[in-house]
C-alpha cells in the first residue's frame, strides 16, 4: 500500500469524514454528497476571488484611514488640531515613494513639505495588514528615539497631510506628507 492510500485512524483527523474515499461509495447520502460538493464549490470560489482582489486591495486602497486615526489620537493627546488627509499630498507622496523604489535609496526629497519615509525589507517574512498604519506606529513609538519624526506628527502648524506607498523587489516604501514642516 502506498503513504498516499494510508489513512490515519479518526482521532488524528478532524476532516476525516470528508474524504469520501475512506467509506465505502454508498457510505453519505446523495444528499450530504451534495451539500459537501457546494461547500467544497464555495469555498473554492471563495478562496479564487480572495486570490485575485488581494493584490488590488492591498496596494490599491491604501487604506490610509487607520495611519490618520493614529496620527489624530497622538495629536488629541497633545491637543493639536486634527490632521486631514489631502489627495494632493498624497499624489506628491505617491510620487516620491516611487522615486525611492525605483531607486532605492532612502533619502527625503527636496520640496518644502513636511515628510516622513519608512521602508520594510522584503526579506524579513513579516506579514503586514497596513504597511501605512505600520508606519505611522514606527514614526512614533520605534523612532521616537529621533525627535524629528515625532515633531513631525505633532507639528502645530500642520493641517493636512498625504500617503504614498510603492515596492520594488527588495522592499515597501512609505512616505507621508504633510503641508507644513516642523519648527
Amino acid at each position: 500500500m502506498s503513504h498516499t492510500d494510508q489513512s490515519k485512524p479518526h482521532s488524528q483527523s478532524d476532516d476525516l469524514w470528508f474524504q469520501k474515499s475512506n467509506y465505502p461509495a454508498n457510505w453519505l447520502s446523495e444528499k450530504s454528497n451534495e451539500i459537501i460538493n457546494k461547500i467544497k464549490q464555495k469555498n473554492m470560489k471563495n478562496l479564487i476571488f480572495t486570490l485575485l482582489l488581494f493584490p488590488l486591495i492591498s496596494f490599491g486602497q491604501l487604506n490610509y484611514e487607520k495611519a490618520l486615526v493614529f496620527q489624530n489620537d497622538i495629536r488629541n493627546f497633545y491637543s493639536l488640531n486634527e490632521l486631514k488627509y489631502n489627495d494632493s499630498l498624497s499624489y506628491s507622496a505617491q510620487l516620491w515613494a516611487e522615486y525611492l523604489s525605483k531607486t532605492n535609496k532612502f533619502e527625503f526629497s527636496d520640496d518644502d513639505k513636511g515628510e516622513l519615509i519608512y521602508s520594510y525589507e522584503k526579506k524579513t517574512g513579516l506579514q503586514i495588514n497596513n504597511y501605512l498604519l505600520d508606519a505611522s506606529i514606527g514614526w512614533v513609538l520605534k523612532y521616537s528615539h529621533e525627535e524629528e519624526t515625532l515633531k513631525q506628527v505633532i507639528c502645530e502648524n500642520c493641517a493636512y497631510v498625504g500617503f504614498g506607498i510603492s515596492e520594488n523587489k527588495d522592499y515597501i516604501y512609505v512616505v507621508a506628507k504633510y503641508n507644513e514642516i516642523y519648527e
